[in-house]
C-alpha cells in the first residue's frame, strides 16, 4: 500500500470513529466523502486532502499541491480533540453532497407513473 493510500485509510478510520461516514460509503468516491464531511461539519480538511494530495497521487501519479509532510500533519490534526466551545466553520465553500432520489418514470403506454418497488 502506498503512502497516500495509507493516509487515506487513516483518515477514513478517524471519520468512522467520529460517525462522519455515510452508511453507503462503499458507493461513494473520496470526493463525495469529502463533500459530505464538509457539508455536515463545515470542515474543509478532508476536501483539501482529497483534491490536493490523494487524487493527484492516485490518478495522475503527480505530487499535487500538498506534500507528504503536510498530508501527514493534516491527517494527524484529526486526532486532536476539538474544544467543546468550538464552532464549525461557517462556509467551507464546498457544495453539499446531494444524492438524488430514484424516481420511477411514467409508463410509455398510459402516461401514468408506475408505483415504486
Amino acid at each position: 500500500m502506498t503512502k497516500h493510500e495509507q493516509l487515506w485509510q487513516q483518515l477514513l478510520e478517524h471519520l468512522d470513529r467520529e460517525g462522519l461516514l455515510a452508511i453507503h460509503l462503499v458507493a461513494l468516491t473520496p470526493a463525495e466523502i469529502a463533500r459530505q464531511v464538509a457539508a455536515s461539519t463545515g470542515d474543509p480538511r478532508v476536501h483539501r486532502f482529497v483534491w490536493a494530495y490523494y487524487y493527484p497521487r492516485s490518478y495522475g501519479n503527480e505530487k499535487g499541491s500538498m506534500s507528504d509532510k503536510q498530508a501527514r500533519a493534516l491527517v494527524a490534526s484529526f486526532d486532536k480533540p476539538r474544544p467543546a466551545d468550538s464552532k464549525p466553520i461557517a462556509d467551507s465553500g464546498v457544495p453539499p453532497l446531494v444524492i438524488p432520489k430514484v424516481v420511477q418514470p411514467n409508463c410509455v403506454v398510459c402516461g401514468t407513473r408506475r408505483p415504486a418497488g
